[in-house]
């Protein structure tokens, strides 16, 4: 039984790590959304913005 507990332990920690890292970011999209972006192209400058619509 002292061989699994390392393991268990082992995988409880991995376990949380990632719940932890997940829960408390941001997605990339809310990150992107949050900002505003300019795209610059032979000298002119485009205001340009995120958001959650999807047009193709």
């Amino acid at each position: 039984m002292k061989k699994y507990w390392k393991y268990i332990i082992a995988v409880m920690t991995v376990l949380l790590i990632v719940v932890g890292l997940t829960a408390c970011g941001k997605s990339t999209a809310q990150d992107l959304q949050s900002n505003k972006w300019y795209l610059n192209q032979k000298g002119q400058s485009y205001k340009t913005q995120f958001n959650k619509k999807n047009d193709y």
